[in-house]
């Protein structure tokens, strides 16, 4: 009897204990079909999403692509702008430079305009002005007036003068020696020939005065109806050779009539001087009304030469 009671408990456990392990077996079943299912939505979720964040990648990428291409574009295009720039700034440049000169040019051509209506102006005043003896002696004078002769004096002891004879030029000078003159051995040589030569004396139209030699300008006074051009640096009663009341109010003497006094630099006597030392450096103009010669004396106070030029 208790054999088959404990066969029946046994049966009745087993069968109890096989019924829970089944039902255990089944929850564990369903719990896992519920993981698979919300482990496949993860997966199907993740997927969008990579697919998503791919598709945003890929339109990131074309954007960069898209922006770097631009910024090549503006790179060349800022390239272009700035080579513009420094063409027009070249040429901008290059105009305002043709505008200085031809401002330069018209200015220029302003200040000559100028002096030449002055000048116009001068001669106009001068015709309708009464005729001094200064202006009727130079009217009558235009022209060139060659070189004649040149007397020169070395203090009071050696003499040199230049003279044409027989339509040649000459020399002849002496020196004082214990009372007595001796000539002294000179010649002309080709240099002082040509000096001697071209040397002359202008009278232009506006009766203004031109040294001349070899065709080049030395000296130049110009007219006025005042007295000389006087421009000496020291006292007058230290020259000479220029009359004491020489004045711009006082020019005529005699038949003399004084146009320049000034000193001068000595390079420019090398220019014509036909003797080695130049140190004549005071220049007197005049002109003699009867005989219609020029004069020209060059002066250091002891020393000085004499030149005539005719016409």
């Amino acid at each position: 009897m208790k054999i088959l009671i404990a066969i029946l408990f046994f049966g009745f456990y087993s069968m109890t204990f096989a019924q829970s392990k089944k039902e255990e077996i089944e929850i564990l079943k369903l719990r896992t079909d519920s993981l698979n299912r919300v482990i496949s939505n993860e997966r199907i979720s993740n997927k969008e999403s990579i697919t998503l964040l791919n598709e945003s990648i890929n339109n990131l990428k074309k954007e960069l692509a898209d922006s770097l291409k631009s910024l090549e574009l503006l790179k060349i295009q800022n390239k272009n702008l700035i080579a513009e720039a420094s063409k027009q700034k070249n040429e901008y440049n290059k105009k305002e430079t043709e505008y200085q000169k031809r401002n330069e040019e018209l200015n220029a051509k302003l200040t000559r305009l100028d002096a030449a209506i002055q000048k116009l102006n001068d001669s106009i005043r001068i015709l309708n002005s009464p005729k001094s003896d200064k202006y009727k002696a130079l009217s009558s004078m235009i022209g060139d007036h060659n070189l004649s002769t040149i007397e020169m004096n070395s203090g009071m002891n050696t003499l040199i003068d230049y003279y044409i004879e027989n339509g040649k030029w000459k020399v002849d000078a002496s020196a004082n020696y214990d009372g007595q003159r001796e000539p002294i051995q000179m010649k002309i040589s080709p240099q002082i020939l040509q000096k001697l030569s071209s040397l002359k004396m202008r009278v232009n139209e506006d009766m203004s005065l031109s040294l001349l030699c070899n065709s080049i300008e030395i000296v130049k006074v110009n007219y006025s109806e005042n007295g000389p051009d006087v421009q000496l640096e020291q006292p007058r009663e230290d020259y000479m050779m220029i009359p004491s009341e020489l004045s711009s109010t006082s020019f005529n003497f005699e038949n003399q009539i004084y146009l320049f006094a000034s000193d001068v630099n000595d390079s420019v006597l090398t220019e014509f001087a036909p003797y080695e030392e130049a140190n004549l450096n005071t220049f007197i103009i005049y002109i003699n009304k009867s005989s219609k010669a020029i004069y020209l004396i060059t002066t250091n106070g002891m020393d000085q030469a004499l030149y005539t030029f005719v016409n």
